[in-house]
């Protein structure tokens, strides 16, 4: 069984007794995914590995020791401020509220980028689950679009224009 610990750090219990097997210091992050982690194991069941976010980085650390994958991503990270088409030093914050869905050798993310003007997009995305490299995005609007902003209740509605098919969409 796999839980959030003290100062969010990852841990490993078994689930009969309660003892623990292993610890990922996380370091204290300032944010960790809240619902959990993503178990990925392959088909002879010799790589297993769970996935999870902290502080704009996604983790991917070895489910039956709690070291980090060195061979996914930067020794074992994906920042998940690259590949959104800005600068990274723009995007204050993108996060995985939940820790994703597994098909095949994919991880499928979607984000939480925040609320403010400058945000950065809420693209779902899909990474290699061996390497941590980017396999596919869907961006949620049809490109090219005009843009059209209405003030909302609480936030900024957003809404795509198709040029070719000359509609709306929300």
């Amino acid at each position: 069984m796999y839980v959030i610990g003290k100062n969010d750090n990852v841990v490993a219990l078994d689930a009969a007794t309660g003892r623990e097997i292993w610890v990922h210091d996380n370091g204290n992050p300032h944010m960790i995914s809240e619902r959990g982690f993503t178990y990925w194991e392959s088909k002879d069941r010799g790589d297993r590995r769970l996935f999870f976010a902290t502080n704009n980085i996604l983790h991917a650390v070895d489910a039956r020791t709690g070291k980090s994958i060195e061979s996914f991503g930067n020794q074992g990270d994906v920042d998940l401020r690259e590949g959104l088409g800005r600068d990274i030093k723009s995007i204050r914050e993108i996060e995985s509220g939940t820790p994703g869905r597994i098909f095949e050798n994919l991880l499928i993310l979607g984000s939480t980028p925040g609320e403010e003007y400058g945000s950065p997009p809420g693209d779902l995305r899909a990474l290699d689950v061996l390497t941590g490299k980017l396999v596919w995005t869907f961006i949620p609007f049809l490109i090219p679009a005009t843009w059209v902003m209405k003030p909302g209740r609480k936030c900024v509605e957003v809404r795509g224009r198709d040029q070719r098919m000359g509609r709306d969409h929300n």
